[in-house]
């Protein structure tokens, strides 16, 4: 791939994939490893101050596009860019039963350490996520696939609930780090 593909090309592109909800994580692996070892700063070592300029860009660009195809939900976003969509993290969703059930599920995170077993009572939680995540996941893929202004509304609705979703993970996470 040429320096100026590697910067101006989708990340889909850059990776040689097809622009898909469902990717080949080995395939994708294997790619960033090749773009890696072909554009390394570390290669340009003795090149001129410019070409490594370059370099660094571009390798930068190789790890932000596999951060963002390597997740669900950040693959949905992007994918959703390449339709137009604002998906900037700064949105959110307007679902009142939504957020509602976002504030309940954080107050039993924050409120674990109070319960009989804590644990327990994490594990529960996490799977409750999972179920959740699972099933603002399914059917993801066939409304991306869609120029339907309804399916890519909803697609993106999904998403910023996916967001959602995954701060939640890490405030499990974390609760579950301070039981030990």
């Amino acid at each position: 791939m040429s320096d100026v593909a590697a910067l101006t090309a989708n990340y889909f592109q850059l990776f040689a994939l097809p622009v898909d909800f469902t990717i080949d994580r080995q395939l994708l692996d294997n790619s960033y490893r090749k773009l890696q070892q072909q554009f390394h700063p570390d290669r340009f070592a003795t090149a001129s101050a410019a070409e490594q300029r370059l370099a660094m860009q571009i390798s930068s660009r190789i790890n932000e596009a596999q951060q963002a195809l390597k997740h669900p939900r950040s693959r949905a976003a992007y994918m959703l860019e390449l339709q137009g969509r604002d998906m900037s993290s700064e949105r959110t969703t307007n679902d009142m039963i939504f957020l509602m059930q976002q504030m309940d599920l954080r107050e039993q995170v924050a409120e674990a350490s109070n319960t009989a077993d804590p644990a327990m009572t994490l594990m529960g939680l996490s799977e409750k996520t999972d179920q959740l995540e699972a099933e603002l996941l399914n059917g993801l893929d066939d409304l991306l696939k869609s120029t339907a202004v309804e399916d890519l509304d909803q697609a993106e609705s999904r998403v910023q609930k996916l967001q959602f979703v995954e701060k939640l993970r890490v405030a499990l996470e974390a609760a579950e780090d301070c039981l030990g």
